[in-house]
């Protein structure tokens, strides 16, 4: 029986440094990972947290919150932001390619998807560096989207 008991204190034990300000998920995480058997008691209390009942009494939950920065977004801003991030890309592929006609074969001067990034920057505020760093952001979830490999990042 004392046996049984020692497990239950690892477990709240564990759950407690969860629950604690600041809050610690390791000891719990390193048990979860663990062979050690989870009682019964456990079990609820992790259901708890998951979806407390009704009363509460942890009066506390545990919440879903993504490591990636592009999903810490909601999903409409997201969409606005992939939106936004399409429409200075096409833009600036437009002016690139509007550039490369009027300017001469051989001709030295600065390339022009620098020259097209300046342009659609004026118009969209972001300067011509960060309007290469959003197509290339885009380029990277275009990759992430059409992957057959899905752990690929």
């Amino acid at each position: 029986m004392s046996d049984d008991y020692a497990l239950e204190d690892i477990w709240i034990n564990a759950f407690a440094a969860l629950t604690q300000s600041p809050s610690d998920p390791k000891p719990l995480a390193k048990l979860l990972r663990s062979d050690t058997p989870m009682p019964p008691g456990a079990r609820d209390t992790l259901a708890e947290l998951l979806s407390p009942g009704n009363p509460e009494y942890l009066m506390c939950r545990l919440v879903l919150e993504s490591t990636d920065r592009s999903y810490a977004l909601s999903a409409d801003d997201r969409a606005g932001k992939i939106a936004y991030a399409l429409q200075i890309s096409a833009e600036h592929a437009a002016k690139v390619t509007e550039l490369k006609a009027k300017s001469p074969r051989g001709s030295k001067r600065v390339s022009p998807s620098d020259d097209a990034a300046d342009l659609v920057g004026k118009k969209y505020g972001p300067s011509g560096r960060q309007i290469h760093r959003i197509r290339a952001e885009l380029k990277k979830t275009h990759e992430r989207i059409t992957s057959r490999n899905p752990d690929k990042k």
